[in-house]
This record gives C-alpha cells, sequence and structure tokens, in this order.
C-alpha cells in the first residue's frame, strides 16, 4: 500500500469507525480516557472531537473505509468500538 497522508476532510465516519476498530488497545484506552475527560453533549460534536482527536494523533495512519450499517449514533458505535476490547479480558 502506499504511503499516502489523509487530508483532515477524509476522516469520515466510516473510516474513523474502521480506524478505531484496528487501534490496538493500549491506543483505544488513550481514547477512551480522552473521551471521558471530553464529554460533549451530542453524537455529532462527540464525532467532531473524535475526529480530530484521530487527525492530530494518527494523520499519517491509513485506514481503509468500509460500508457500515447505519441506524445508530456515533457516539453509539464509538462505545461499542471502545468497549469490544475489555470484553475479551477475563
Amino acid at each position: 500500500m502506499e504511503n499516502q497522508q489523509l487530508k483532515f476532510n477524509d476522516l469520515t465516519r466510516e473510516v474513523i469507525e474502521e480506524f478505531i476498530s484496528k487501534m490496538s488497545k493500549e491506543d483505544k484506552k488513550k481514547l477512551k480516557d480522552y473521551v471521558e475527560t471530553h464529554p460533549r453533549d451530542s453524537s455529532s460534536s462527540m464525532f467532531a472531537m473524535v475526529k480530530s482527536y484521530i487527525y492530530n494523533n494518527y494523520f499519517r495512519a491509513k485506514p481503509t473505509p468500509e460500508t457500515k450499517t447505519r441506524g445508530t449514533t456515533f457516539a453509539d458505535a464509538l462505545e461499542f468500538l471502545l468497549s469490544e476490547d475489555e470484553n475479551d479480558e477475563t
């Protein structure tokens, strides 16, 4: 895969969700801690905050966008993605 940089506007919900799903447990924990210390009152403001965080910390990453099923808010999807690994730890 070519070494390409994503621009801020390239980070759509689908790209961000896919990126989060592929993050290491340590990176997911950092993101979860960041979200918990910077709560937002709406899913759209949560999306903007997470988009900025990911862009600022991982702008050289090359996530592959995939089609996701709609129907949940970004905040719901983020909660699910960040809690996936916790369920694996016994």
